[in-house]
């Protein structure tokens, strides 16, 4: 299998993902290795945009279990992943990692890869370092020997360590500016408006169904990446293609737009200052109505009082809850109400997330916006439809 290797602290799921769906729009058989899963653990395992049947998963997990290794959770995920696309002939394999890089369980895969870093900002400051310089040489820890890096242009302290690491190891580093690759993008309630850079001229007059500004950045590391596929394969890339791909592409958990009436609720796992700062940016330009009520939870771990600040700007009304997982600490809600006392903000608190949902529409008619961690998605997804939203945008 060829690998295409994606870690960043933002928007790496989304780049794999759209970097999977390009490369099955070409007629190549795709697997996508993804963390967490929504509502089915068969969304970190998926083959040209689908679910592997449960026959097939059940077939290499049990291979994977039958090792005598001892392996963490996301370990076991991981190696089922990788012996399912294995199985079933996987051409490319597009793998995101976990936590980090250089010691994450995706990082065992070996040889001549393609690697994609997106944005990298401070999250999981506990286990990667305290500074932007310490988090970015464990990201690029998955840059090996005859490794091409396609990597979002940004700040000096966060390329350094990554052209460091690509002189040790002798690969080829390519950074890129989103502007360039997509230098027209406009953001509307009713889907992204937008054109490409390709290596034959300007294609325009695309329509990208996903909604965010930080979708440009994602959106430009992965068409690099199919360009970079299409000069190794010497297989051309087809505009219509492409199109199909931008008009069809979903991201669950990532501005999920709901609607009952008149009453939006917007769905994204927002889980660190850098996202919630970018979904607050994106609520500003795509809603004429800036105001938003806000339920919010988050795992352990993370920099809650980042993330409220960033959503100060648009929230009128907050409502706190917490989620329960087998595999994910959750950050406690009266650990949570603490911190908006010591804010001076009022919140409700409510014990789960459908419970949170019901109390938010009680208030007002202002679009309301569930974020903090992707593990609750699932969950407002179900209440959702039982009260009768629909789904209408991403």
């Amino acid at each position: 299998m060829q690998i295409i290797h994606v870690a960043g602290t933002s928007g790496k799921g989304s780049t794999a993902t759209l970097i999977s769906q390009f490369l099955s729009a070409h007629h190549f058989k795709v697997g996508l290795q993804l963390s967490p899963h929504l509502i089915d653990i068969r969304e970190r395992v998926q083959i040209n945009s689908q679910l592997i049947s449960k026959k097939r998963f059940i077939l290499a997990l049990k291979k994977v279990l039958r090792t005598s290794v001892r392996a963490t959770y996301f370990e076991i995920l991981v190696a089922t992943a990788l012996v399912a696309f294995k199985n079933q002939g996987v051409q490319y394999a597009v793998v995101e990692t976990g936590l980090g890089g250089l010691y994450d369980a995706t990082n065992a895969m070996q040889g001549d890869k393609i690697v994609v870093i997106t944005r990298i900002g401070l999250d999981h400051t506990r286990i990667l370092g305290k500074t932007l310089v310490e988090i970015t040489t464990q990201k690029a820890g998955i840059i090996q020997r005859g490794s091409r890096v396609i990597v979002l242009d940004q700040a000096s302290e966060i390329l350094g360590p990554i052209h460091e690491r690509a002189r040790q190891v002798g690969a080829l580093v390519t950074s890129i500016d989103p502007r360039k690759i997509v230098p027209e993008f406009h953001p509307t309630l009713k889907g992204t408006l937008l054109s490409l850079q390709t290596q034959n001229g300007i294609w325009g007059n695309l329509r990208f169904n996903l909604l965010g500004n930080h979708q440009r950045e994602n959106l430009a590391l992965a068409f690099s990446a199919l360009q970079l596929i299409s000069e190794r394969s010497k297989d051309k890339i087809q505009k219509t293609h492409v199109r199909k791909v931008l008009d069809t592409a979903t991201l669950p958990g990532r501005f999920e737009i709901w609607q009952r009436d008149r009453r939006f609720v917007i769905l994204d796992g927002a889980h660190n200052p850098q996202k919630t700062e970018a979904l607050s940016v994106s609520i500003q330009g795509i809603f004429s109505d800036t105001n938003v009520n806000c339920i919010i939870n988050f795992s352990c771990g993370k920099d809650v009082e980042g993330m409220l600040k960033a959503l100060l700007p648009i929230t009128i009304n907050w409502v706190a809850t917490e989620f329960k997982t087998a595999t994910r600490r959750h950050f406690a809600l009266n650990k949570l109400m603490q911190i908006f006392s010591h804010f001076r903000l009022k919140a409700l608190a409510k014990p789960n997330p459908s419970q949170a949902l019901e109390a938010a529409l009680t208030l007002n008619f202002l679009p309301i916006v569930c974020t903090g961690s992707l593990y609750s998605i699932g969950e407002y997804q179900k209440k959702l439809k039982n009260l009768g939203f629909t789904r209408v945008k991403n």
